[in-house]
């Protein structure tokens, strides 16, 4: 039985694309994310611990997020089969990796805003003759009004 994990955080490091003996692209990247916690007794939110999700794209997967990325840093959300190694390191101290197995990203709307090109699935971003964009505006923090805009679907 596998265990499947949806994140959203932030991309940890610049996209680097590496190519198999095929060349065909592919990279693997890292995803922080924060769980913000509720303290009943003080009526406040904090910080949860910061985990870091390893995951691989391939493919054109890969080379969009790459292109995606170039903007700097973007907040995705990633799917797959989640896997937990931990080994002993060479200091003696415990060592744990999250992993995301046949992952999926997509970029997130929260924070940041995005303009989506399509292209073809055999055509790179930069490749294609369509201008492609995943152009993201990163804002750490939401708009001052982002909760008192009005309900969309309510008339």
């Amino acid at each position: 039985m596998s265990n499947y994990i949806t994140v959203t955080g932030n991309l940890a490091r610049a996209i680097d694309i590496r190519t198999d003996e095929n060349g065909k692209p592919y990279t693997f990247a890292r995803i922080l994310v924060s769980d913000r916690i509720y303290d009943k007794q003080t009526d406040t939110w904090t910080d949860g611990p910061t985990i870091g999700y390893d995951f691989a794209l391939f493919g054109n997967e890969a080379l969009a997020l790459a292109h995606a990325a170039q903007h700097g840093s973007i907040r995705l959300t990633v799917t797959g089969r989640y896997r937990v190694s931990e080994w002993e390191g060479n200091d003696g101290t415990k060592r744990i990796k999250h992993e995301i197995k046949n992952a999926e990203a997509a970029v997130s709307l929260t924070f940041q805003t995005v303009t989506v090109t399509r292209g073809t699935p055999d055509t790179a971003p930069e490749e294609s003759s369509a201008p492609q964009q995943a152009q993201t505006a990163d804002t750490n923090t939401p708009p001052a009004d982002a909760w008192q805009q009005p309900d969309p679907w309510q008339h």
